[in-house]
């Protein structure tokens, strides 16, 4: 039942002491072309209790409880990985994401795996009145070669461009846009050392630049955690898979620096 177009009877019981529901004598009578002898009843809303009609009796007096519970859980089969080091999966017909795992790096005393960057990088930043002069000293730590280097610097808000020198091999560039130099080393050569020296301007009388540059860099055949895939087993068949594994290090190190004002 609406009231001025809002909901203001929504009980079902409430509702038939209103508006009786139709029945098979009032269908046989409408046929017959007799209509109005069903009537509401003359007491609506004649139980205080909305959802249970007044008057109601039965023989029995009874009342039954269902409790009913529901369980939401996940189990996966991480206990045999850490078990077995083994994992039982169904591969969909696509490449996809098998497992995600955090590795926390044990104590550096007798271990020969490298867990830090794959190289050094040594600052020199000096800052003075509308401008300042950059040094960067790349140092390789790697007996093999690391990949996709790249080595980026915001100057701050109100800097006008750089002017650089660099390795041979490598290109720097000045993204106005994003008020950031970079400097691209692409493939870098095991325990080879690489500089980038430059002066950079700026609108501002005391420049404000980042005090972290941000360096990223590829490692191929290379995991920091050792992971490697022993065997591969496939059940219910009976043909031998072949199974081609490639391994690939990927990094993000942020190298804080010391501002110099000059």
């Amino acid at each position: 039942m609406l009231d001025d177009g809002y909901p203001l009877t929504t009980e079902l019981n409430a509702l038939r002491d209103i508006i009786l529901p139709p029945s098979f004598a009032d269908n046989i009578l409408s046929v017959a072309g007799v209509a109005g002898l069903s009537k509401a009843s003359s007491k609506p809303f004649s139980s205080p209790i909305p959802w249970r009609k007044a008057g109601l009796k039965y023989n029995n007096n009874e009342i039954y409880f269902d409790v009913v519970e529901e369980l939401d859980a996940i189990i996966n089969g991480l206990q045999k990985w850490r078990r077995d080091k083994s994992l039982s999966f169904v591969p969909p017909d696509r490449s996809f994401i098998l497992m995600e795992y955090h590795f926390v790096p044990v104590s550096a005393t007798g271990n020969s795996q490298m867990t830090g960057p794959p190289f050094t990088l040594k600052p020199v930043i000096v800052i003075r009145k509308n401008g300042g002069d950059i040094s960067f000293t790349l140092i390789s730590r790697l007996s093999g070669k690391t990949m996709s280097v790249r080595v980026e610097l915001y100057l701050g808000n109100g800097s006008t461009g750089a002017n650089c020198t660099c390795s041979a091999g490598s290109n720097w560039g000045y993204d106005p846009s994003k008020m950031v130099l970079y400097w691209d080393m692409g493939t870098i050569n095991p325990l080879s050392t690489n500089t980038l020296r430059g002066t950079f301007t700026s609108s501002a009388e005391q420049p404000r630049i980042s005090p972290a540059i941000q360096a990223q860099f590829e490692i191929d055949q290379h995991t920091y955690s050792s992971l490697k895939i022993d065997q591969l087993k496939l059940s219910g068949e009976s043909y031998k898979p072949y199974k081609g594994v490639r391994s690939r290090s990927r990094g993000m190190v942020e190298f804080r620096w010391n501002n110099d004002v000059s």
